[in-house]
């Protein structure tokens, strides 16, 4: 999984900022570029922030009881959360639906992230409420992956 987490951040860094650069143009808007990214919970009030957690390992070995597979692919549940805070709420929510639009692009056009994996899914997007804090809105977007890996066998 840590190698998961590793290699989500590492094509994010490659490719999303391109992605949201592009969908600000699109939209005659500027997408602010994420100040943190990291394979953690993030403490730090620089927003937007991206965290990439681990949240559940799956083991599939295969669909035969017959004949199951000697060493099974794993199925990682990912989540991205991404934050962002700002003194308008509508401008707020407007960055989460772009870096959710990013998100699901970059995923949608590599779905191995640059042949780190066997497959990329995204499962599902959720929007937390707005909360008010030290005269910013805040909001969170949080998104599940799910990451197929089929480790190498020795030998």
């Amino acid at each position: 999984m840590e190698d998961t987490l590793a290699g989500i951040k590492a094509f994010f860094e490659a490719q999303l900022g391109a992605e949201l650069v592009a969908i600000g143009t699109e939209r005659g808007v500027t997408v602010p570029a994420w100040k943190l990214l990291d394979t953690a919970e993030l403490h730090d009030r620089q927003y937007p922030a991206i965290e990439i957690l681990a949240r559940t390992i799956e083991y599939d070995y295969g669909a035969s009881e017959n004949e199951p597979f000697l060493q099974p692919s794993e199925l990682h549940g990912v989540s991205v959360v991404v934050r962002q805070a700002g003194s308008e709420s509508k401008d707020v929510q407007n960055d989460l639906l772009r870096y959710a639009e990013g998100i699901r692009r970059v995923t949608n056009d590599d779905e191995t992230y640059g042949d780190r994996f066997n497959w990329v899914r995204l499962v599902s997007m959720n929007f937390s409420a707005m909360r008010s804090e030290r005269k910013l809105v805040l909001q969170t977007m949080s998104t599940d992956l799910r990451v197929r890996v089929i480790r190498e066998t020795a030998g």
